[in-house]
């Protein structure tokens, strides 16, 4: 089969290949951005960025390139996305999306952006993120500079206080009308460079928090979709998506006011000092009032993280009954149990609501607590400065410029108070993110200096036990058989006995948990899920079909399939006329309305079409007969026909005429291999076998 390959996918592989970095053409069709069709120079960078290969951007003249900076990706505002391959003897080899031969060329004085790739090391083996700490890695050396930016903008907040302290004890007594310009500049300076440090501050957490986001959402994306497949079927899809939700915490804490809050807290003691400075009394006031800030927090944390829990757990199950209601919609209407269903979803949004209630009424006292203490604070230090005032020991303006130290003391203790709660939950998300980062994930090899490895197909299974977790008895057990490259194997038995379990230990979705599967000679184990999947087309008994167009779909299992390819799928399994029907043919969306009003036979029609679109060694059907019409089945009996010599093809089916197909026949149950013989000896055993299971 021939491969659909983008031009400029085609001059990505070369300029990888320059590199040292190796792999194939349906892992870049895989790695660039979905559903794209031109693909421009930031959809280039975007799929390299996906591939994990190391960057570099400048701008530059053709002419500055030199050898080092070769391979790298050359974008000019006009002419097409060229590949500077080499450099040498002032010349440059020069590939592009439209003349993708590489030739030597006089390099020019265009402008444009250089995009370096680094050369491939064994360090760039492993370029995942384990921890919170590894995503954040990158931006230690800015909290130096955060800092001193807060260090600055909180000095520069004593301006305000001390030029109001001098306006009413120097100014306002002498009259001075220079004082009073000099004073006004110097403000003004003043108050433009907090103004400048406040900006860069801001921008920079802005920053950081978007990158921050960026790497978490793609850290926590491709962990999952790496996990074992067992891993992820412990939790519901729900509790999945709500647990992903959990995590914008950690993005709040960049975007809201709690990091500006905690950058600012350790220059309290600057305020603090000067307000000891002034006013000695009101300094203790203050302190006290602190201490209390912090004795409430300590009470009322753990309060309000308990009622939190419980709205959240709340908010979960009632999340999880209206997945449940819009997935079962249809049984809901078709067995009257609508009524039923508002009663429960009463009783749970009435709950909901009401643990939402006590949630926020216990934040609203503790704002109202916060609240009051300032006003104490306010109070307090009007009284104890104009008794000072009074006594003599303290001027006019100094009372004044108290008031605000008093202000900007209180002020971010006031809100670490409010944001306690955000804060912990960052803290829990944190843990969290670090728990899931560090869950054992499936071998993957990527892009890497090595080419991906062909397989022809042998398979064997050498003392074979699995158990899923939680069940008492193995799905199957002590299965021991060799299947060779090319054979047309069938698998039959009775429910339960183990088959799809055998074909998701041959694909690897499960990992045997006694024995070994091995493909080519190689323990699955040893081989990369990338590698190991490429070389398999699966379809399942309950085929799904995506949100998309016909084609998009196709595209999605055989990224780099013709439209020509996909049309003779379909025709193998008599969907051409079909297809032909749709509003757009091969460019109708399947949205879910419009699935809804596809027959089963269509559907699954369709899964087997993209099956056999996708190029593969190894082919695995479950009960690929499922649902079809005859005509149907005789079409995809001829094509599975066509297929036996060339490729592997292994099929849970106890189907006739694929039996009389068959190379090797097995027979399961109760987890175990009952029978395996070839030839005609093996296809009377099934066939024997089969007719007495249904007798009995």
């Amino acid at each position: 089969m021939q491969l659909a390959i983008n031009p400029g996918l085609a001059v990505l592989e070369k300029l990888m290949l320059a590199a040292g970095w190796h792999s194939s053409h349906r892992r870049l069709s895989e790695a660039a951005p979905h559903l794209v069709q031109e693909l421009n120079a930031d959809d280039l960078i975007t799929t390299l960025n996906n591939l994990g290969v190391p960057l570099s951007v400048a701008e530059a003249r053709l002419s500055d390139v030199e050898k080092s900076d070769c391979p790298s990706l050359f974008v000019s505002p006009s002419g097409p996305i060229r590949a500077i391959l080499d450099c040498k003897d002032s010349q440059i080899l020069v590939c592009d999306t439209t003349d993708q031969t590489p030739a030597w060329q006089e390099p020019t004085r265009e402008r444009g952006t250089l995009v370096k790739l680094e050369r491939f090391g064994p360090k760039d083996e492993q370029a995942t993120y384990e921890s919170f700490r590894s995503i954040t890695r990158g931006f230690r050396g800015v909290l130096p500079w955060l800092l001193v930016a807060s260090l600055m903008t909180n000095l520069m907040g004593l301006a305000t206080p001390l030029l109001v302290m001098v306006i009413y004890d120097r100014v306002i007594p002498t009259g001075s009308v220079d004082l009073v310009v000099s004073l006004c500049l110097a403000a003004a300076l003043v108050l433009a460079a907090d103004a400048g440090f406040r900006f860069a501050r801001s921008s920079t957490v802005a920053y950081v928090g978007r990158v921050v986001e960026h790497r978490l959402g793609l850290a926590l994306f491709r962990k999952l979709m790496s996990l074992p497949l067992e891993q992820v079927q412990k939790s519901e899809v729900e509790q999945q998506i709500s647990r992903f939700k959990q995590f914008e915490g950690l993005r709040d804490i960049f975007s809201g006011q709690v990091l500006t809050t905690l950058l600012d807290l350790p220059f309290v003691l600057i305020f603090l000092a000067l307000l000891f400075a002034l006013a000695p009394p009101v300094g203790f006031l203050i302190v006290g009032l602190s201490v209390v800030f912090v004795l409430a927090i300590w009470m009322t944390l753990p309060v309000q993280q308990s009622l939190n829990a419980t709205v959240s757990q709340v908010k979960a199950r009632q999340q999880s009954y209206m997945f449940e209601t819009v997935s079962q919609q249809r049984s809901i209407h078709r067995l009257g149990l609508g009524d039923v269903w508002r009663e429960r979803h009463a009783s749970l949004a009435w709950e909901s609501a009401e643990a939402s209630r006590k949630a926020r009424r216990f934040q609203l006292i503790c704002q109202a607590f916060a609240q009051s203490l300032m006003t104490i604070a306010g109070v307090g230090a009007i009284v104890l400065s104009t008794l000072s005032a009074i006594n003599g020991t303290m001027t006019f303006g100094a009372l004044i410029a108290v008031m605000s130290l008093v202000w900007k003391v209180l002020t971010p203790l006031q809100s670490l108070y409010a944001n306690a709660p955000q804060v912990a939950g960052f803290l829990k998300s944190k843990q969290q993110v670090d728990r899931v980062l560090a869950l054992p994930q499936e071998m993957v090899r990527g892009a890497a200096s090595t080419h991906q490895k062909s397989f022809e197909g042998h398979i064997a299974f050498t003392g074979v036990t699995h158990r899923f977790p939680g069940a008492t008895d193995p799905a199957i057990s002590q299965v021991s058989l060799e299947i060779r490259a090319g054979e047309f194997v069938v698998i039959a038995g009775n429910n339960g006995s183990g088959k799809t379990t055998l074909l998701g230990l041959i694909i690897g979705l499960f990992k045997p948990t006694i024995g070994s599967v091995q493909l080519d000679g190689m323990d699955l184990r040893q081989i990369p899920t990338d590698d190991l999947r490429q070389s398999f087309s699966y379809a399942q008994k309950n085929p799904e079909i995506f949100y998309g167009t016909l084609l998009q779909n196709f595209r999605l299992a055989s990224p780099t399939a013709r439209v020509e390819d996909i049309e003779s799928a379909m025709s193998a399994v008599g969907l051409a006329d079909e297809v032909a029907k749709f509003p757009d043919g091969l460019n109708t969306r399947l949205s879910e309305a419009y699935r809804q009003t596809l027959p089963r036979a269509t559907s699954n029609a369709l899964a087997l079409a993209r099956c056999f679109a996708r190029p593969a060694s190894v082919y695995l059907l479950n009960e690929p007969n499922t649902g079809l019409d005859y005509m149907r089945k005789a079409a995809v009996t001829d094509h599975l026909a066509s297929l036996k010599g060339h490729h592997t093809i292994i099929m849970i089916s106890d189907d006739p005429a694929h039996i009389q197909l068959a190379d090797r026949c097995i027979f399961m149950a109760s987890g175990r291999v009952v029978s395996n013989d070839t030839g005609k000896n093996g296809r009377k055993k099934m066939e024997a076998l089969i007719a007495a299971g249904k007798e009995s």
